[in-house]
């Protein structure tokens, strides 16, 4: 019995494939993606949505930078969004228009558009990116008052 226990104990505390050490339990981690984030349940403005992100440590909206991380998103948002909607994700374009830059500085060169963002007018207002809903969570340049969900991570340090 004493040999049974111990063994459960041991198996316990072995690490977790998908978990990252300093990922919080209510996020979700993607070790083919590295990507550690949580879908919001609650609608806010862009600032008040990146505000709520950066209250954990080394938190932002989430920087999808590749073709990979995006299809991870767009599973997991498959999973709970019925009806879709817009989810605010990382990424500015107000310093220079059409060139997007994310929380770290670095500019974001995986841009998947919809059908309305691909248009070649200057949308010199529409600032910051969104998961359009609409069009396979594709991306969209928004003016960041609109109330969305949003997306938020925790990027390993």
């Amino acid at each position: 019995m004493l040999a049974q226990q111990s063994i459960a104990i041991s198996v316990g505390v072995l690490p977790n494939s998908d978990t990252l050490s300093n990922c919080p339990d209510d996020y979700t981690y993607n070790r083919k993606t590295n990507l550690c984030v949580k879908m919001s349940t609650d609608i806010l403005n862009l600032n008040a949505a990146k505000s709520k992100c950066e209250s954990f440590e080394n938190g932002g909206l989430v920087t999808i930078r590749n073709h990979n991380q995006h299809d991870f998103i767009v599973q997991e948002l498959a999973k709970i969004m019925n009806p879709p909607e817009p989810f605010y994700i990382d990424g500015t374009d107000e310093a220079e228009e059409g060139k997007f830059i994310g929380k770290d500085g670095k500019e974001i060169t995986y841009l998947d558009w919809d059908s309305i963002s691909q248009m070649d007018m200057p949308h010199e207002a529409q600032d910051f990116l969104c998961l359009n809903p609409t069009e396979d969570y594709k991306y969209e340049d928004v003016d960041g008052t609109r109330a969305y969900r949003y997306i938020c991570e925790v990027v390993s340090k």
